[in-house]
């Protein structure tokens, strides 16, 4: 969902700054095909999938937070954000560094609640996230993103740098590190700059998959988090998902709720992948 909370979608887009470059894996239970639509991220933990060339994928995002500390007095409300947002994958799909790479962008539709409204330049940010290696055998990936990309009012300006190891059924695991490079939101005393993620998922059926991840230090990036990804045919899919703050700040948790959708038909060499199902890289 796609991260820093404070920028509209950022509590999954987190991600999706790297955004979407995204890869994809072997299947995590011989014998079942899983679904092929996926999102490029976990929930705000940047995924090492990439969309394959010619995809286009669309979002749509709901952040809820039952109570929010507004700057004025501490007082607290709820806080709804909406966003939604598109990504292009660019290929060209092998193995090789920038074998595989994504671009898009995410835009806050609505609020209510919480902070200020926003102007439309602030509520639009942008991603990439590209590989830097690939071993389909080993089931190992390393990718490079941003993901973020904004104005300073708003936006994290996150860079990050995630690998992935698949353990076949036992599922795939995420480890990273990123930084807030926008001085404005991320300067002042006491604020962490600086994030290690780490991320967990594992089909538990051929439509059902599951995610833990968290991501360390007290700012929007600092989250523990569980989600269900539900396939609802082989280009779409719906998620759900509770994080919980390391930095409380009105809610304990909050929750969020996304659809995603692929345009691009997946084709049968796309068919064998990962936890995710857009289709490994190969040479």
């Amino acid at each position: 969902m796609r991260n820093q909370i404070r920028n509209s979608r950022d509590a999954r887009k987190i991600v999706k700054l790297g955004v979407a470059l995204a890869a994809i894996g072997v299947s995590l239970y011989p014998g079942i095909k899983p679904a092929w639509a996926t999102p490029s991220g976990l929930i705000t933990v940047p995924s090492t999938d990439i969309y394959r060339e010619g995809n286009i994928h669309l979002d749509l995002d709901y952040l809820h937070f039952p109570s929010f500390n507004t700057a004025a007095g501490g007082r607290q409300s709820s806080l709804n954000v909406f966003t939604t947002g598109l990504q292009y994958g660019l290929g060209p799909d092998t193995d090789k560094p920038f074998g595989r790479t994504e671009i898009g962008f995410d835009f806050q539709v609505a609020q209510t609640g919480g902070f200020r409204r926003l102007g439309t330049t602030d509520r639009l940010s942008f991603n990439a996230k590209t590989q830097l290696y690939n071993d389909y055998e080993k089931g190992v990936r390393v990718v490079i993103g941003a993901s973020g990309l904004g104005t300073k009012t708003t936006a994290s300006n996150f860079g990050y740098i995630t690998g992935s190891k698949n353990f076949g059924p036992a599922g795939r695991v995420h480890l990273g590190f990123g930084r807030a490079f926008n001085d404005r939101l991320f300067g002042g005393p006491g604020v962490e700059r600086n994030v290690v993620q780490f991320g967990y998922e594992r089909l538990l059926s051929r439509q059902l998959r599951f995610i833990a991840e968290y991501g360390t230090g007290k700012s929007g990036f600092g989250n523990a988090g569980a989600s269900l990804v539900y396939y609802l045919n082989n280009r779409s899919n719906i998620q759900l998902a509770a994080l919980r703050p390391n930095q409380r700040n009105g809610s304990n948790v909050f929750y969020y709720l996304g659809y995603d959708l692929n345009f691009a038909r997946p084709t049968r060499a796309e068919a064998a992948p990962e936890t995710s199902p857009e289709g490994e890289a190969r040479k």
